[in-house]
């Protein structure tokens, strides 16, 4: 993979990786899940998600990064499952809006597109919550960002960008109150670590083989959770309006 210049093949392995790395500990991601409601499934919904694009990225093998990110996208979108997975999936057509147009970019360009999917993410939340994968992904991309220098390589910044996501996921107790009470990180926040500890690892040539995690994990202390507790939104529903032009 080429330091200076990132093409459509590249982002494909880089996430191929980042969903492996993601089911490898799918069950601790579930574990730390107690907002927005404590149903342990946010690992289980950002895999499916990413796996989506993946797949689609695989049966298509362009080399044009526009074409293959915007491909990505749409199928995310199309396999986004939950709060979790609708933020992720948005994280990347965010991601193809700042690719779009071209065949590879430099490393500036992908960490501008980089905070564009940050971008793009809290803009379709209404309400959006701080001390959540929207921090993570907002604070790690402006940060690596700002912190980068000229002929800077795609695995330093990728080494920069995941820095700044684990100080930003190590705070997010301090964010979100319910976290700091059931003693836990965000959950969607530690998946999204995981996608981009992936991503530099293929980088790096350590491809990974698809694993799963038969690891026990413990559970976060819900305690605060009890069958008398009223949640606002006691699930989610997701739904996609296709517009047909007569």
């Amino acid at each position: 993979m080429d330091n200076y210049c990132i093409n459509g093949l590249d982002l494909l392995s880089m996430l191929e990786n980042g969903a492996k790395n993601l089911a490898m500990d799918v069950d601790r991601i579930n574990s730390l899940n107690v907002f927005p409601v404590p149903d342990g499934d946010t690992g289980t919904n950002m895999r499916m998600t990413i796996e989506g694009g993946v797949r689609e990225g695989q049966a298509l093998q362009e080399k044009s990064i526009s074409k293959i990110s915007k491909a990505m996208a749409r199928a995310m979108v199309l396999s986004a499952r939950g709060n979790s997975g609708v933020i992720l999936s948005q994280f990347f057509k965010g991601l193809s809006l700042g690719l779009e147009g071209y065949d590879d970019v430099d490393i500036k360009a992908f960490a501008s597109a980089m905070v564009s999917g940050t971008n793009r993410a809290y803009s379709v939340v209404s309400n959006p919550t701080e001390g959540t994968i929207l921090t993570v992904m907002r604070e790690a991309g402006q940060n690596a960002l700002d912190k980068m220098t000229k002929n800077v390589s795609l695995e330093d910044y990728l080494i920069r960008y995941l820095a700044e996501a684990h100080e930003s996921l190590k705070k997010t107790p301090e964010l979100l109150p319910i976290l700091k009470k059931a003693g836990v990180i965000d959950s969607g926040g530690a998946g999204f670590v995981l996608i981009v500890e992936g991503m530099l690892r293929a980088v790096n040539g350590d491809i990974l083989e698809a694993k799963e995690n038969t690891n026990s994990v413990s559970k976060p202390d819900i305690s605060g959770f009890t069958a008398d507790s009223e949640l606002t939104y006691g699930y989610c529903t997701e739904f996609i309006l296709s517009l047909i032009h007569i």
